[in-house]
């Protein structure tokens, strides 16, 4: 009988051990490839086998679905369609306001400016825009936002490495975009 119990015990910490491992690579982030377990050029259906029907869709200029934000997760993740690249409807961008996806050398949400140029290097663009400022490493498909004044990183996104990313500016038609980033 103690045999049988120490046979469990040791069972038991192998579950809870492989377990805590997947929910480990489920939250980290790989710049040019994923945040957790959505990846860039997902197809839809996928990120909705994966995490299910989202909370909320925001419509655009193709007049179909181009954002869908999971607020439990705290992801955005934006596509491409078909009519404006002539390929199936994919992931094209991930956001994340959660400090439970981690990427190098522990930069999460909250890391300082100083910790993510440690981890990424100092080769990145700098976007100022109404309220924020943005650190963009487009050759490695990674970009940190801080809120103006401060140097702590409030959302973090992927996107595909050397791709010109779209950033929203007084100018976009959308109205309000920010308020879409809100989990």
């Amino acid at each position: 009988m103690p045999r049988a119990l120490g046979v469990l015990v040791v069972m038991l910490g192998v579950l809870i051990g492989t377990s805590s491992l997947g929910q480990a690579e489920s939250g980290q982030i790989e710049p040019g490839k994923r945040i957790g377990p959505i990846a860039l050029e997902m197809p839809v259906e996928e990120v909705v086998a994966s995490l299910g029907q989202p909370d909320r869709m925001a419509t655009y200029s193709s007049g179909q679905p181009d954002r869908y934000f999971y607020d439990g997760q705290q992801l955005e993740i934006q596509f491409d369609h078909p009519l404006r690249n002539e390929i199936p409807s994919c992931v094209y961008m991930i956001h994340t306001t959660s400090n439970g996806y981690v990427g190098a050398d522990g930069v999460t949400i909250g890391s300082s400016r100083a910790e993510v140029e440690a981890a990424y290097g100092l080769d990145y663009e700098r976007v100022e825009g109404e309220g924020f400022w943005v650190m963009f490493y487009e050759a490695l498909g990674i970009r940190f936002e801080c809120e103006s004044g401060s140097d702590r990183v409030r959302t973090i996104g992927v996107f595909p490495p050397d791709r010109p990313v779209e950033t929203p500016t007084d100018d976009d038609p959308v109205e309000d975009w920010e308020e879409d980033l809100e989990f």
